[in-house]
């Protein structure tokens, strides 16, 4: 499908996730779900990084075309091990002192790169959804990845997660979950750091515990 399609979708889903999170979640902040929705609409179009002639392609045309020579459009990029991958590096590269912002950016950007890669299932060429354990692509549709026909299907689905949002407690479930699944890597940072502290910290014993035995050796 088109970048228009893409961020339309992500958009969407964002925008009544967040509005979920904030109406059932008295510890979401408001800033917490600008940040899930915004981040949602970046990984919407994120996985099409892939193709130098896509909206995002095009503005970071010499990153893109070096990603596509190395991996290929819809290869790697284009599944949802990579989409996690991506979501957790980002929660544990967070600064952790400001809670857990960074889990929201991470969960929505999920969020968002799911869209895609569903969006993606509804063409002809299909997406690995098992990679690295199965390599071949899954196609739900088969429809072409510009035609008209994309539209009606992107709008049927923000009508199918409107519904859902409205409805049912899923969204919220999953936005929460997501949430509580990225909170640990937040800490590795500064699990990192504090061992770096611990070795500088032990290092410098060691220097002065030999400084202190030759000035005792030296009188």
């Amino acid at each position: 499908m088109l970048g228009s399609e893409h961020l339309t979708l992500g958009t969407a889903v964002g925008a009544a996730t967040a509005v979920v999170l904030l109406n059932h979640n008295t510890d979401v902040s408001g800033i917490q779900a600008a940040l899930f929705c915004s981040s949602c609409m970046c990984g919407s179009l994120l996985p099409d990084i892939d193709c130098h002639t896509s909206n995002l392609g095009r503005r970071i045309s010499i990153l893109s075309r070096i990603i596509t020579a190395l991996f290929g459009h819809r290869g790697m990029l284009h599944t949802p091990l990579f989409g996690f991958i991506i979501a957790s590096c980002i929660a544990m590269g967070g600064t952790y002192h400001y809670e857990n912002d960074s889990c929201y950016i991470a969960a929505g950007l999920l969020f968002g790169y799911l869209c895609h890669l569903i969006q993606d299932s509804c063409t002809v060429a299909g997406i690995m959804w098992l990679w690295p354990v199965i390599r071949c692509k899954f196609r739900i549709m088969k429809l072409q990845s510009d035609s008209m026909e994309c539209w009606p299907v992107t709008l049927i689905m923000i009508g199918i997660w409107t519904a859902l949002c409205l409805f049912t407690p899923l969204p919220l479930l999953a936005a929460q979950h997501l949430v509580l699944y990225f909170i640990p890597f937040r800490y590795v940072l500064s699990k990192i750091e504090s061992l770096h502290s611990v070795s500088d910290l032990l290092k410098l014993s060691h220097s002065r515990g030999i400084a202190m035995l030759t000035t005792h050796l030296l009188k």
